[in-house]
């Protein structure tokens, strides 16, 4: 557990760097602060809260972040949360979650819906294609706070699953 924890802090460290970093620009001033900053400005009107990171700045940047992210997003892309989200609260205290986005050349991992298969399993990929048919996306409950009258205790409980990024599922 404790390299894990070591290995996130790093790749934390290696994302904050890089959102910190200048690449392309000559201002002085990080493209991708720039972004933060309009993103903090504009939230409550616009709602939205992602930073669309080009793929390509990332491998700029350093090879091996990159190849880290196609290769491994699921330990990369909470490091690069927690640096994004420790970025935005450094500029605004009473700041709101921001995810992350990916846009540019996803090379091999750019396949269309027929092409999805196993061997993509554990790694980022563009999945592009048209919409033929959706249904209703039934929400799973994520945390649930009870008050008792008789007591006056109130208890939370919070449910993951297998697709959680913040720690192992709960038992149902």
């Amino acid at each position: 557990m404790a390299d894990y924890s070591t290995a996130r802090v790093e790749t934390k460290r290696d994302f904050a760097e890089f959102l910190e970093s200048d690449y392309g620009h000559a201002t002085g001033e990080g493209k991708y602060i720039r972004q933060i900053d309009d993103i903090i400005k504009n939230y409550p009107s616009t709602q939205s809260a992602r930073l669309i990171v080009d793929l390509q700045d990332v491998a700029d940047a350093s090879e091996d972040l990159h190849r880290r992210l196609l290769t491994n997003p699921g330990e990369c892309l909470p490091a690069f949360e927690d640096a994004l989200r420790d970025m935005v609260v450094n500029r605004d205290p009473k700041a709101f979650r921001v995810h992350v986005g990916f846009s540019g050349e996803f090379g091999e991992a750019r396949v269309s819906p027929r092409a999805l298969s196993s061997q993509l399993l554990n790694q980022l990929v563009c999945v592009e294609g048209i919409v033929t048919k959706s249904t209703l996306v039934h929400p799973k409950l994520v945390k649930s706070v009870h008050w008792c009258e008789n007591t006056g205790v109130l208890s939370q409980r919070e449910y993951r699953d297998g697709t959680s990024w913040d720690g192992p599922a709960t038992a149902q």
